[in-house]
């Protein structure tokens, strides 16, 4: 019997004061990706949608990740990289005088637990710490 692996998880979130409209209008539209991110959007689907998949260059390689959710304010993807399955979530939330972006990175290894503890997850809180900040930024007044 195999184990069941529990994904690893890791959140990063950063608020501004521009509006949800225009934070969502950065994050929410993939084709703007390399706005606010280190990641490159390679081939887009004709139209965004659940079960959709595109082509996304990070850290120098591509990889086909694909639409799990798409929603008011909310977009999660996932693909196969070396690492394991990697899902990557966002999420814009209205807090009245503040606007809240939430991201969300999950790891399911494909190797070693220890060394995704270690060194892959806290690469990725890293990273998502680089793109909330930068999309908060970019979106509006701070």
């Amino acid at each position: 019997m195999s184990a069941v692996r529990e994904p690893l998880r890791v959140e990063r979130f950063a608020a501004c004061a521009a509006s949800v409209e225009e934070l969502w209008a950065l994050v929410g539209d993939l084709t703007r990706l390399d706005e606010w991110t280190d990641a490159a959007l390679v081939t887009a689907p004709p139209r965004w949608h659940e079960g959709a998949a595109a082509t996304i260059a990070l850290a120098g390689r591509e990889h086909t990740w694909r639409v799990l959710t798409l929603r008011e304010r909310t977009w999660e993807l996932v693909a196969e990289l070396e690492q394991g399955r990697v899902g990557a979530g966002c999420h814009v939330v209205d807090e009245g005088a503040r606007t809240r972006l939430v991201l969300v990175a999950t790891l399911v290894p494909a190797g070693s637990r220890w060394k995704a503890r270690t060194v892959e997850l806290p690469a990725m809180a890293r990273r998502l710490e680089r793109w909330a900040a930068a999309a908060v930024r970019l979106a509006g007044p701070q």
